[in-house]
């Protein structure tokens, strides 16, 4: 729909707002207003159009001439112009007209789960319908169709030329007409069309990388196979094996060693690496062996997480549609039944199952009362999920808890069970408290809690007055009051209804006379007020209950899966170290310890009560000497405690920590558990050096917006998306998963399968029944369990963010809860907030895809070759065990590592599980995994510094190790030659993957130039001074290059580094050696271009975590006035006001979501706009990176000339602005301006190498010398910097411009001299003649040993000989005005020796410009 040009404009002109004058905030504020005033406009015309033809009145004449108007032209404004003046009216009769007749039938048409022609005309007629009369109601007779666009009919313009009355009306009317029938056609066939393009676009997708991916089999297996053989093992082992023994020589104490070493036993050195390594590795202070168990914790969590967001959409889902459809119905008759609806879901989800209410009279409840059996069988398709999945769950509690029972005790199974889990497993679920949920607008004030706190409080009267008929009414009342505000302070100081509810129930029991007597036994239950009371109504109503069983089964479950899986992280600690059985020496794998005697029996053997405890901690110290190679003087020993690491004993309130408390039997039964001090503290998580920022309120903003920005970089932004997910394709391809693994065929390892799977995770309705839900969730929570798919390592950098803002008494912990409380907002809700929640949770699950996914297909890929060549019981390995230690065997030589090979109750795992772990440990240390950051980086994350630095800090440790891993895997000895070969191949595989993955760039970059008959010297040029700083030295892919009539040379290129995650490992090197093979073409000095090389090649290793975050760019931005490459956001003479706006739209625009730059970007191509740097936008590049994350870059030469002439003047005014600063000095002598002038000269020389350096790389690009001295001449270049570039022969800046300078004038008739006697003319001038007409591309040192053979042959005057120059411009020089020392001295003037004539005389003599005068 395309703006034709009008008068009677309010804001702008014919030529409307195309052009870089108009920043993006502009643009997007006038295509709001334009939006929103076209709205009145198109109504009035429709008015009007209906009166011309009527009654050939001349209205919609008199209105085009005078209705205001904004004319909107470039891509962005159209954009959100049409956006507010079609889209926002379409949303409003989309949600009304869905509600009446025929329409309502069509969207449930729509909706239906079967596939046919009914379902699709019904969602073309729900969806185009109400497009047709909105676009007909606001769409302006001026707006351009799709066929006027495309030439099928005449244009408005056209048709309406010349006519008025009736025959315009005619011409408006059937121009609205066609916009509705046109808006109705698109809005239909987009919303059915779309999904199955969609849906097929990735099939396609899937099935071109599983064919791209067999193709390299033919290739890849018999490489494989010959790399892997034998005598490559043999030469692998013994390359490690001299390794080894090379480390161990040079560092005998290894890092596993000093964390039990006390710190004052180290060497300094040993300290040091004790203290970088704690900071620099995963596990901290603990063992690696204690961290990975330690991980449990939180994979626990993460699988019930998964599996609750399987199960939990759906019924919400069908719950909602549920709901609506009756209040369509019934309208706000719903209360009763709502309630009624709720209870019978609470029931049915009833852990017990003697109250459980079933699916059958579930399904007949919901049916009465809904009134409709279809929604009806949906909510129970969903309750039986969730009812499956909480029984699973209790059960697996259950167990867990069940195998605390000590041996040779035989206790009835729920003796074991503390009354706590029992309480929380048997817990109905019905009620959830505002007051504990997080992201609540739940308050402690207000007219409404004030209202339930007397409710309250008069219920608790009442109470009270029945079991003391006779008390003093105002005593009870006083009483009551007392009661209701202590309960209220002891909700607001836990926060959860777990330790409330705890709390309460232990003062009640404690003193039952005394604390909260109004609360009597029957009313209190697990977490809930219970009972019809109501003072239990009143109390529920004071703390925000209120009826949500799915809320409150969220809830639930969530608490069991903190408690459930810290219990397994202590009892697999336990499980590996008892399975490590007794210490071996030089092992180093065993952390926790027990006395070979306990106290008791020590003391019943005669042992001395004092001195009892001394024997236990040096049997101790005995057991980690041996098993660490270390002695015992120097260990540091303590007895492991859980409450060192809980904030109170309610911590512990469910018995998690019970195995180890040495106040509890089990614990006390083996004396106790002695472990290092660094692991006893690491249980109480790490210790952060920043925790003091985070108490600092403006400091949190600060983090906040951090976070946001971060989120619209990430999140919100389509290209990073895409980009996200297939560049996470080269994981893969490291860990040589192409291809099929050994030749296998079928299986689930393929891309498609994963993809499936996951795209069935994401759009679960109508794909996958109940049952596949169930295996989803499964399969989900297994991985997870594993630590397989832990997330999108970028999002949960975010995540921390918010929980490090979080603390003290933030809700934003997670990125969905800052988006919650957003959306809760009243101006959100409904026509905005539920749209633009959905676009964004499902935003967010896409972009954790993006990571999960491949990790997804490299565990199925690794658990398919494992599955391969790992024995089973049969003829050579007879019993489950003996297979388990070959697993275990081969897991050790890999990783350095045993699995745990025992369950919690002391059976072996089964081949399946260990294969498993094996395979998800494969993934852990080869895929990029948060759980591995390591300390010091989740440091630097909350500092104003560093962008997504979590990322950069993995592919750092995951290049590592899979250079480790291939190397042992091809060293691999288990024994079994047969098994040996295949993990020879897996590491071949392996080596060949990171070899294609770092060479890929490479080799498409020298494909393209061969393509393009591009050489080398050329893409040097282009790479050394023709692409953005980010782009240099990279792998850059040519695809086009374009001669312009102008002569003007443009080269079109892809940047492979953007796609290649891997290619952080290799720009140090890249940038190092081209910055030092540039600086060698500008003839700079070897230490020099190495110094330089080192420091950039360091720089961008580092740059990611020292770079200035992009919030706080912008800021420091805003402050000075200049971004750091010059670029100017105010100047220091704008007034205060220009300053704050620039300044903020510069801000906002940085941080600003990627989705409204691409969209900008795709607008501005579509509007044919320029960049602010004169660059046309192209579509083609636009979509290509918003649908493929692929960006193309231009290169124009002439443009860049002029901005590379730009730096070159800049660098020129600042290296003579720093001579200035010396020279102009108040109390400068001449030696200091000896000094300034020649380091400005070199500086001059050295500007002037960089900027011929460009000119010759542009004509090397094709750009012609006449050209370039055409543009040196436009740009009014000085004549003498245009000859020293046309001749490439140096010619010095001139001294007298610093002789003539008012400044230096001042200074002399301060001093009360004449400048002539001042500066130092002669010295200055043989500098200038030594430097004239020096070659360019020469090194500094090259300039001075030619100067120096021109002196030797007398074509060059001596040095004059002078004092050295003071070593600054007030050094040993008398103030302005003071008398020099000797009388006739001239100020300032170092004394040498006698000279035999006055300055006047040498000068007069020396200079011939002077002489000349004279």
């Amino acid at each position: 729909m395309v703006k034709r040009p009008e008068r009677n404009y309010i804001f702008g002109t014919e030529e409307g707002t195309k052009g870089p004058e108009f920043n993006v905030f502009e643009k997007v504020g006038l295509g709001v207003a334009s939006g929103l005033l076209k709205i009145p406009e198109a109504i009035a015309e429709l008015g009007a159009a209906f009166s011309d033809y009527a009654f050939d009145t001349e209205l919609v004449k008199a209105l085009e001439e005078n209705f205001p108007r904004i004319n909107v032209t470039d891509g962005v404004g159209k954009f959100v112009e049409i956006a507010l003046q079609y889209g926002v009216p379409y949303g409003f009769a989309l949600r009304i007209g869905g509600k009446m007749g025929q329409l309502k039938r069509m969207r449930e048409l729509g909706e239906s789960s079967k596939m046919g022609f009914s379902k699709i005309a019904g969602k073309m007629g729900y969806y185009g319908l109400p497009a047709v009369g909105t676009d007909f109601l606001v769409g302006s007779a001026r707006d351009s169709t799709l066929g006027e666009t495309f030439g099928l009919y005449k244009s408005y313009e056209e048709g309406s030329k010349g006519k008025v009355g009736r025959e315009l009306g005619t011409e408006v009317l059937k121009q609205r007409a066609l916009l509705g029938l046109e808006g109705g056609a698109l809005a239909g066939l987009i919303s059915t069309a779309l999904p199955p393009a969609l849906s097929a676009t990735a099939s396609g997708v899937a099935k071109g990388a599983g064919y791209v991916s067999r193709v390299g089999e033919p290739i890849i297996n018999p490489v494989a196979q010959f790399i892997g053989n034998s005598s490559v093992g043999t030469g692998a082992r013994k390359t490690l094996e001299a390794v080894k023994f090379a480390k161990e020589k040079i560092d005998p104490l290894s890092m596993k060693q000093l964390k039990l070493v006390r710190s004052d036993q180290m060497k300094f050195l040993e300290g040091v690496k004790s203290k970088i390594g704690n900071l620099l590795t995963p596990e901290g202070k603990m063992t690696r062996e204690g961290f990975d168990r330690f991980q449990i914790a939180e994979n626990t969590i993460r699988s019930v997480r998964s599996s609750l967001d399987v199960f939990l959409p759906r019924a919400y889902k069908s719950l909602n549609v549920a709901m609506k459809d009756l209040q369509s119905k019934i309208g706000d008759k719903t209360l009763t039944k709502e309630s009624a609806i709720l209870q019978d879901i609470g029931r049915a989800l009833d852990p017990k199952k003697e109250r459980r209410l079933s699916l059958n009279d579930l399904e007949k409840n919901l049916t009465k009362e809904l009134g409709s059996k279809e929604n009806a069988k949906e909510i129970v398709s969903a309750i039986t999920n969730l009812q499956s999945y909480g029984d699973t769950l209790t059960k697996t509690t259950k167990d867990i808890y069940k195998r605390i029972i000590p041996p040779g005790k035989k206790k009835e199974f729920d003796l074991a069970i503390s009354d706590e889990v029992r309480g929380l497993l048997e817990r109905q679920v019905s009620t959830v408290y505002r007051a504990f949920e997080k992201g609540s607008k739940f308050k402690f004030s207000g007219k409404e809690f004030e209202l339930n706190k007397t409710t309250a409080i008069n219920d608790a009267f009442d109470v009270l007055k029945r079991q003391k008929p006779r008390a003093n009414k105002d005593q009870l009342k006083l009483t009551a009051k007392n009661q209701v505000e202590m309960l209220i302070r002891l909700a607001e100081r836990n926060r959860s209804d777990g330790n409330f509810f705890y709390q309460l129930r232990e003062m009640k029991n404690k003193r039952p006379k005394e604390y909260y007597t109004s609360i009597e036994k029957e009313m209190l239950g697990r977490r809930d007020f219970v009972g019809p009371s109501k003072y239990s109504l009143s109390l529920r109503n004071l703390l925000g209950g209120e009826l949500n069983p799915l809320r409150a089964y969220e809830n639930k479950y969530l608490t069991i899966a903190s408690m459930l899986g810290n219990k397994r992280f202590v009892n697999d600690f336990l499980s590996f170290n008892k399975q490590l059985g007794p210490v071996v020496a030089g092992r180093m794998e065993k952390s926790l310890f027990t006395p070979t005697k306990t106290k008791e029996r020590l003391i019943r053997e005669g042992g001395d009560p004092a001195n009892v405890q001394a024997i236990i901690n040096d049997d101790i110290a005995t057991q980690m000497a041996k098993e660490f190679n270390l002695p015992k003087e120097i260990l540091d020993i303590r007895r492991l405690n859980p409450k060192e690491f809980m904030r109170n004993k309610e911590d512990d309130v469910f018995g998690v920590f019970d195995a180890i408390n040495p106040l509890k039997d089990q614990a006390k039964s083996v004396g106790f558990y002695y472990t290092s001090s660094g692991i006893a503290e690491s249980l109480n998580g790490v210790k952060n050096y920043t925790d003091f920022l985070i108490n600092l309120p403006l400091y949190k903003t600060f983090l906040m917006g951090k976070a946001g920005t971060q989120i619209g970089k990430t999140i919100l932004s389509p290209v990073t998306q895409i980009r996200n997910f297939t560049s996470a394709a080269f994981f893969a391809l490291h860990n040589g998963h192409i291809g099929n693994p050994f030749g296998l065929r079928g299986g689930n390892h393929s891309v498609a399968d994963v993809l499936k799977t996951h795209i069935d995770e994401l759009f679960p309705d109508g794909r996958v029944t109940t049952e596949g839900l169930e295996e989803l969730a499964k399969q989900a929570a297994r991985k997870n369990e594993l630590g397989v798919t832990s997330g999108s390592i970028v999002q949960r950098e975010i995540d921390d963010l918010l929980t490090d803002v979080a603390k003290e008494g933030s809700a934003y912990k997670t990125t969905e809860n800052l988006f919650d409380k957003i959306f809760q907002s009243k101006t959100f809700q409904q026509e905005i907030a539920d749209p633009s929640k959905k676009i964004f949770n499902k935003a967010q699950q896409f972009y954790t895809k993006g990571d999960d996914f491949w990790k997804d297909y490299g565990y199925r890929f690794t658990l398919s070759q494992l599955n391969k060549i790992l024995p089973e019981v049969g003829s050579k390995y007879k019993t489950d065990t003996q297979v388990a230690k070959f697993i275990e065997n081969a897991h050790f030589q890999v990783f350095k590592r045993r699995p745990n090979m025992q369950n919690a109750d002391g059976s072996i795992k089964t081949r399946k599980e260990l294969i498993e772990e094996f395979s998800a440990e494969y993934i852990k240390n080869t895929y990029p995994n948060y759980q591995f950051v390591p300390a010091a980086v989740k440091e630097i994350r909350r500092l104003p510094i560093g962008n997504f630095i979590s990322f950069p800090a993995e592919i750092l440790r995951t290049s590592g190790n899979l250079i480790k891993v291939t190397g042992r895997e091809l060293a691999m000895n288990t024994g079994d030659a047969a098994v040996d070969a295949y993990f020879r191949q897996m590491g071949s595989r392996r080596m060949i993957g990171q070899l294609a993955g770092y060479t890929t760039g490479p080799v498409l970059a020298a494909y393209s130039l061969k393509a393009l008959g591009i050489n080398d010297e050329q893409y040097d040029a282009l790479r050394e001074s023709q692409v953005a700083d980010w782009n240099k030295f990279s792998d850059l892919i040519i695809i086009g290059k374009e001669n312009t009539k102008d002569g003007n040379v443009k080269y079109r290129y892809l940047n492979f580094a953007y796609q290649n995650p891997y290619d952080y490992i290799r720009a140090p090197i890249y940038t190092a050696i081209g910055r030092m093979s540039a600086g060698q073409k500008m003839g700079e000095d070897f230490d020099d271009r190495f110094l330089s090389g080192a420091a950039e090649g360091i720089g961008a290793l580092f740059s990611p975590f020292l770079d200035e975050a992009i919030l706080s760019e912008r800021l420091l931005d805003w402050i000075r006035g200049s971004t750091r490459t010059g670029k100017r956001i105010w100047e220091p003479t704008d007034p205060l006001g220009d300053k704050l706006a620039s300044g903020f739209a510069h801000v906002v625009k940085g941080v600003s979501p990627g989705v409204m730059t691409q969209i900008s970007n795709v607008s501005s191509a579509i509007a044919e706009e320029e960049t602010r740097y004169g660059k046309q936008y192209k579509l083609d590049d636009e979509l290509l990176a918003l649908l493929s994350g692929v960006r193309v870059y231009e290169a124009d030469i002439k443009n860049n000339l002029n901005y590379s002439l730009n730096d070159y003047l800049r660098r020129t005014r600042i290296n003579k602005r720093r001579a200035a600063a010396e020279i102009f000095a108040a109390n400068v002598n001449p030696g200091t301006i000896t000094s300034a002038y020649e380091t400005y000269v070199k500086e001059s020389y050295k500007a002037y190498n960089q900027a011929r350096k460009v000119l010759d790389d542009a004509e090397i690009l094709g750009i012609k010398e006449r050209d370039v001295k055409k543009l040196l001449k436009e740009r009014k270049v000085a004549r003498d910097i245009r000859r020293t570039l046309a001749r490439k022969k140096f010619v010095a800046p001139k001294w007298r411009t610093f002789y003539n300078d008012q400044r230096f004038k001042n200074i002399a008739r301060e001093r009360g001299v004449p400048r002539i006697r001042l500066f130092p003319f002669r010295e200055t001038e043989v500098i200038r003649k030594r430097y004239n007409n020096i070659d360019l591309f020469q090194s500094i040192d090259d300039v001075k040993r030619t100067i120096n053979r021109r002196i030797e042959q007398g074509q060059e005057p001596a040095p004059a000989q002078q004092a050295p120059a003071a070593p600054g411009p007030t050094a040993n020089v008398p103030p302005v005005g003071s008398a020099p020392p000797g009388g006739n001295q001239l100020a300032g003037l170092t004394q040498g020796a006698p000279q035999t004539k006055t300055v006047r005389e040498r000068i007069l003599e020396d200079d011939p410009l002077f002489r000349g005068i004279a």
